[in-house]
């Protein structure tokens, strides 16, 4: 038998509807991951892939509860994240990418 003991971040997939404004929030219970964080969006999960987007995160951490991540991006800024599945992560600044996975963006409908 072999155990795996890994540090790859967690599968974590994101959808939204394309051009609308973007919050998405969560909370990993009973850990500090408060800190500041980058996440980016890209064509493919390669870190020289065309750059489609960036998330705005906070990360507050509550005694007792968790970290609080809240993912954002405003109506303009999402505009240039085509209808599509795109690769996106999130990694600590000078640290550990915790998350990765996809964003899903649904087309449009009501203009």
């Amino acid at each position: 038998m072999t155990a795996l003991i890994s540090q790859d971040a967690v599968e974590v997939d994101l959808e939204w509807v394309a051009a609308d404004p973007i919050s998405l929030s969560f909370i990993v219970k009973d850990v500090d991951w408060s800190g500041t964080y980058k996440a980016e969006i890209r064509r493919r999960q390669n870190p020289t892939a065309e750059l489609l987007g960036t998330l705005t995160v906070t990360a507050t951490y509550t005694v007792g509860v968790g970290t609080l991540f809240v993912l954002s991006m405003s109506a303009v800024d999402s505009e240039d994240v085509p209808a599509g599945s795109w690769a996106w992560d999130l990694q600590e600044v000078g640290g550990v990418t915790r998350l990765r996975g996809t964003v899903h963006v649904v087309q449009q409908v009501t203009t």
